[in-house]
């Protein structure tokens, strides 16, 4: 018995579609966070990003082959990850980019969330 799963807009059987989570290494400072995570090979045109409700998504797709007794097959490999988001992301200015394999997301916290100094006043 076939079964089917989704990888974005592709549908394949699970015989061919394999499923992995990207390794994520994730630094936070003053101004927010940045999500480094590993994509080798995958192209920017088969990549996605999205946000909603709060939750961030990732999802990347390549093809690989995978040997089946003696004989290679031809497999799409779907990275998928989603992490829950703080509220003190500044969603309207999420960028990222994908460079050597790795997908870097600067996530920057709201103005209001960030650190600021507190002046004295002389009395």
């Amino acid at each position: 018995m076939s079964t089917t799963q989704e990888c974005s807009n592709t549908v394949a059987t699970s015989s061919n579609l394999i499923y992995r989570q990207p390794k994520v290494d994730i630094f936070e400072n003053q101004e927010g966070f940045l999500l480094l995570a590993d994509m080798p090979g995958v192209e920017k045109s088969q990549l996605s990003i999205e946000i909603e409700d709060w939750v961030l998504g990732l999802e990347g797709r390549r093809t690989v082959f995978v040997d089946q007794e003696k004989e290679s097959e031809e497999a799409a490999l779907c990275y998928q990850r989603k992490f829950q988001l703080s509220r003190d992301i500044d969603q309207e200015k999420v960028e990222a980019q994908l460079k050597d394999g790795v997908l870097h997301i600067n996530l920057p916290k709201l103005p209001e969330s960030q650190p600021r100094q507190i002046l004295l006043k002389e009395t």
